[in-house]
């Protein structure tokens, strides 16, 4: 459990001071934006600026299926004070907007959609510091009680060691049950053989049982018993 309150509050460190750099660029980024609402609006595409949403979407639509899949970035132009771009993967084409920070959304198939899109990413930055800030402020909270709880008792501490124990015993049991399964079928696997020898007509007319140890040669069996030896003669 501590090892895993270190590894939280590690990411957390490595967190905070990204989040609070984007947060402070993102207030630049904001400084230096250019408004596109109602007849403000303008973007170049290439080396022409188009005030028309429906052309500078349509041409824009062009370049991205142009650039799809070819898994580059291309600076195709800018918009509203920034770099516009078009990235291109695999799986995805993106048009980002490239300041103090990166901002990027999904390419979209409809030419007023793509303005549209971009638009809101402008003129939503407000709505982006305020998702920043208490991204922040949560962040440094968990870190402040996870530092409080390093070096602290795990709560259930007691009932973990019980439950480690009871896993050993089980454990144990387990290994010797598994040992006098091996040790019992070793024993049976060097008990001596049994041999039946069928009397064919015989004075007492029964069958005799004789053990020989697991080894015994023929030899052995025939100088032994000659005198029990019959022959059987089999007739067609």
């Amino acid at each position: 459990t501590q090892d895993r309150i270190r590894s939280q509050l590690r990411n957390l460190n490595d967190r905070i001071p990204t989040c609070q750099q984007f947060i402070e660029n993102l207030k630049l980024d904001m400084a230096k934006r250019i408004d596109t609402h109602g007849d403000a609006f303008q973007i170049k595409l290439e080396k022409s600026t188009h005030k028309d949403r429906g052309i500078a979407g349509e041409l824009l639509l062009r370049t991205v299926r142009r650039v799809s899949g070819s898994q580059n970035t291309i600076v195709v132009g800018s918009f509203a004070g920034f770099e516009l771009a078009i990235r291109s993967s695999h799986w995805r084409t993106e048009i980002i907007l490239s300041g103090k920070n990166y901002y990027s959304l999904d390419a979209v198939e409809t030419p007023l959609g793509m303005i549209r899109s971009l638009e809101y990413l402008v003129q939503n930055m407000e709505n982006q510091l305020s998702d920043k800030q208490g991204e922040l402020a949560n962040a440094e909270k968990q870190r402040d009680e996870l530092k409080d709880k390093i070096g602290q008792p795990f709560e259930h501490e007691t009932k973990l060691q019980s439950l480690m124990a009871r896993q050993d015993e089980l454990d144990k049991k387990l290994d010797l049950t598994k040992n006098q399964a091996a040790s019992s079928l070793a024993a049976e696997a060097n008990e001596p053989a049994v041999e039946v020898e069928s009397e064919n007509e015989t004075e007492s007319g029964e069958n005799e049982v004789k053990v020989a140890p697991a080894r015994a040669t023929l030899s052995e069996a025939t100088a032994a018993n000659k005198d029990r030896i019959s022959v059987v003669r089999v007739g067609f």
